[in-house]
């Protein structure tokens, strides 16, 4: 991936991302980043077109992209490929994190926000299910139990940061949900 690219991109979010949660999850904010920059490059060879999104409507409105092709047009929150727990070694892509609460004041977090789709990175493609089918997902299979190690968050809630409300779900829990899914271009495989 373009490094340049992705210094472009750090640069527009560091304006609302605090600087402190910039330095502590670093390599976190590189990797959605990646992913993002990634997921246009595979959406434009799936023959989709892309526009991003303006800060405000990222950082607030949580989503990056609105893709059209093929008499549809979407907005999409892209996830990048995701750890359990920080101190895990590779991404993988059995489960993926879903937040339902954000940080911040007002953050409802990206479940909640206005995008139609949610592109999951994985290893090979991306997996797009429609925000409000998760929605329904979400409330039929993750308890109200809070759980304190992110490994234990399997449908139930973790919090982080004292505020951030997330759920793990199987990826396998989501087939039945997916929208589209664009498999990578070669070159862009190793990425994430």
């Amino acid at each position: 991936m373009n490094q340049i690219a992705i210094a472009k991109e750090l640069e527009k979010k560091s304006r609302f991302i605090p600087s402190k949660v910039l330095q502590k999850h670093h390599e976190a904010v590189i990797r959605g980043i990646t992913a993002e920059l990634c997921f246009a490059e595979t959406a434009h060879a799936c023959g989709w077109e892309t526009k991003s999104s303006l800060p405000y409507q990222d950082a607030v409105e949580h989503w990056d992209y609105t893709i059209t092709g093929y008499n549809q047009s979407y907005r999409v929150e892209v996830k990048s490929r995701k750890k359990i727990a920080r101190r895990d070694h590779e991404c993988q892509d059995q489960l993926i994190w879903v937040e339902i609460v954000g940080v911040g004041e007002k953050n409802k977090g990206w479940l909640n926000g206005k995008a139609d789709l949610i592109a999951f990175e994985q290893e090979h493609d991306f997996i797009l299910v429609k925000r409000v089918e998760l929605i329904t997902l979400v409330q039929k299979v993750v308890k109200r139990v809070f759980v304190k190690h992110p490994d234990e968050a399997v449908y139930k809630l973790y919090r982080f940061r004292d505020k951030e409300e997330l759920t793990l779900i199987p990826v396998d829990k989501i087939l039945d949900i997916i929208t589209l899914r664009f498999e990578k271009p070669d070159d862009t495989n190793d990425i994430g």
